[in-house]
């Protein structure tokens, strides 16, 4: 009896302990399948990170040669002219730059030119960001915190659509359109006297078929307003754009409309060359502009590279982008490139 008992005892004690050594088995099992799930995980989401950041990189460095060979057009074009503007603010800031143009009277061909390569830059650098947009969103939207970038960038985008569109029918087209006037409106002269009065030589313009309706395309385009404005009598700005909106300039009471044609003829025929000094003054502003607004491309590009590298959910990219742009790094609005 008492071998019995003691038998059913050691039973018992067998039976428990393989239960713990059963239980301890499971549950070293189930840790360690959830171990190598989280490995697995941590390893795709580690190359899903690496992915990312190589392409990032990749198109930060397609915009990077992009970006510096739209600067090296904006230098060309640019340097030139800010080198001889004096005080806007002063009695002759265009002197200096009406000289050279009057001296140098090939190099408004070669600013023309200039320009139309600019524009071609941007129109690449905006068809670019058209196309990796499809790259960078997926980045984006897997990052916390990257919907701000996202709305961030895609702001960005806008608005290098707008400087897109203002190179292509802002001061660039402008610059080509009266640069034409000039040189239609000199032939014409050439028939005029040596001698002759200004006011003849405004006749013998508004006479010909030809003045006028390449005038009034010039007049008629809101894009040139700022330049516009300075031919039209003080004061008679509001009527004359309201007339140009309701297509009343060419009725029958044209006045306003014959004055500001006998303006731009006379600028034509006695300050050509500062007119051309005041066009190019404000092209190479716009151009100014357009650059910062790609630089600001890259720039996010750089913090997201710098987010992706760090793989620190501390970091912000709103954090990054704000020191990129000082003055320390990139300096957004004081540095060229």
């Amino acid at each position: 009896m008492a071998s019995m008992l003691t038998e059913q005892v050691q039973l018992g004690f067998d039976i428990a302990t393989s239960v713990t050594i059963i239980g301890a088995l499971i549950s070293w099992s189930l840790e360690s399948r959830r171990r190598a799930s989280k490995e697995r995980q941590l390893g795709l989401n580690e190359r899903a990170r690496v992915a990312s950041l190589e392409k990032v990189q990749t198109i930060l460095s397609e915009f990077e040669s992009s970006f510096s060979d739209m600067v090296q057009s904006c230098s060309q074009f640019s340097g030139p002219i800010r080198r001889r503007i004096g005080n806007v603010n002063g009695d002759s800031p265009f002197a200096r730059l009406e000289h050279y143009l009057q001296s140098r009277p090939e190099k408004l061909d070669e600013l023309v030119a200039a320009l139309e390569q600019i524009r071609g830059h941007v129109d690449v650098y905006y068809e670019a960001i058209q196309k990796r947009r499809y790259s960078l969103v997926p980045v984006l939207d897997s990052l916390p915190g990257g919907d701000e970038f996202l709305q961030a960038l895609q702001q960005d985008i806008r608005e290098i659509g707008r400087a897109h569109d203002s190179i292509n029918s802002g001061y660039v087209a402008l610059l080509k359109e009266f640069h034409q006037l000039v040189q239609y409106s000199n032939q014409v002269l050439e028939g005029a006297d040596a001698d002759a009065e200004v006011s003849d030589k405004i006749d013998l313009l508004l006479k010909d078929q030809e003045f006028p309706r390449k005038a009034y395309a010039l007049l008629a385009d809101e894009d040139y307003d700022k330049w516009v404005d300075s031919f039209v009598p003080s004061g008679s700005e509001p009527e004359f754009r309201e007339r140009r909106k309701d297509n009343t300039l060419l009725g029958e009471n044209n006045q306003l409309l014959l004055r500001v044609c006998i303006n731009l003829a006379g600028g034509v025929i006695r300050n050509q060359h500062r007119l051309y000094a005041q066009i190019l003054w404000l092209a190479s502003k716009q151009v100014s502009a357009t650059q910062v607004e790609c630089k600001d491309i890259l720039i996010k590009l750089s913090a997201l590279t710098h987010k992706l590298m760090a793989n620190n959910e501390q970091t912000h990219l709103d954090g990054i982008i704000k020191l990129y742009e000082s003055d320390k790094y990139f300096d957004r609005d004081g540095s060229v490139r």
